[in-house]
């Protein structure tokens, strides 16, 4: 149902290898909207390797395994349930890359916010994949409207 909001919100765990944190599926049958996609490390050497980040469009997850998310609904959702499939955590492979919709260098202490309005066809993946400077830990959201 179209106008239904909701945000997906993770803590993950990576080390020095590529891993997708947070990935949507939009349904088959309608359009995502992401609005806005977020992440923070909880680094605490000022004078850490910088962590690569890469929000991408498309491609596919590797068959990999993921911790379940629930979305969470925001404002008035009334009685729909979110349609899309959402994980985070991935394991294995990272999958292949699809198109990047931005690519950043973040400070292990600092985040990365991504303000502008995504359009994810049915069946298409959106996902936030880290390559960390040094194993931690980072708070990853997405804003999503179905």
């Amino acid at each position: 149902m179209a106008g239904t909001k909701f945000s997906l919100v993770a803590e993950v765990t990576f080390s020095t290898t590529r891993k997708t944190v947070l990935a949507l599926t939009a349904p088959a049958n309608q359009t995502v909207f992401v609005d806005l996609a977020s992440i923070s490390f909880d680094g605490t050497d000022p004078e850490g390797a910088k962590h690569a980040v890469k929000i991408r469009k498309g491609g596919d997850l590797g068959g990999t395994s993921a911790g379940a998310i629930t979305p969470v609904k925001l404002g008035r959702g009334g009685q729909s349930t979110v349609q899309s499939t959402c994980g985070h955590d991935y394991n294995g492979t990272a999958g292949t890359d699809g198109s990047e919709i931005a690519t950043e260098l973040v400070h292990p202490q600092a985040g990365f916010t991504f303000r502008e309005r995504i359009e994810i066809q049915g069946g298409e993946i959106l996902s936030i994949m880290v390559l960390g400077g040094a194993a931690g830990t980072c708070r990853v959201r997405m804003n999503c409207e179905e």
